[in-house]
């Protein structure tokens, strides 16, 4: 008989920048580079700030709901999933999509989670986007 793993558990460190939009459940994702040991669906996660710090918080912990594969570009954006009934994608390029993601990840706009992304990675930026509920 074949062994069931149990969901892993990881910790998301995020900026102190983000912690009232995590609080308060308007940010409900978060786009990262992919991990050596990636976080998948029915993962548990630790939402966190100041991680290695003295400024360490636990804010709460949540359970992963999608995981799909993201190309940031700076006039679109790619989301690929992998689901039962084979390979999703989706182009985000009206200004109200990008706009959509860019909230949901805790920006103000697309243009503000551009520069993000292009200061802290440049572009294009290929990842992951972690979705969650809060447990």
């Amino acid at each position: 008989m074949k062994k069931i793993k149990p969901p892993s558990r990881h910790v998301i460190s995020f900026k102190s920048y983000f912690t009232d939009r995590l609080l308060s459940g308007k940010k409900t994702t978060t786009i990262r580079r992919e991990r050596k040991r990636p976080i998948k669906v029915g993962d548990t996660v630790s939402i966190v700030t100041g991680m290695r710090t003295k400024n360490y918080k636990k804010l709460f912990e949540a359970r992963v709901i999608a995981t799909p594969t993201i190309a940031i570009h700076p006039d679109e954006v790619l989301l690929c999933a992998l689901t039962p009934e084979g390979m999703t994608g989706k182009i985000l390029k009206t200004e109200k999509e990008l706009r959509e993601l860019a909230v949901i990840d805790g920006f103000l706009d697309f243009d503000q989670m551009l520069n993000f992304f292009d200061e802290h990675y440049g572009l294009p930026f290929e990842g992951v986007l972690i979705e969650w509920v809060r447990l």
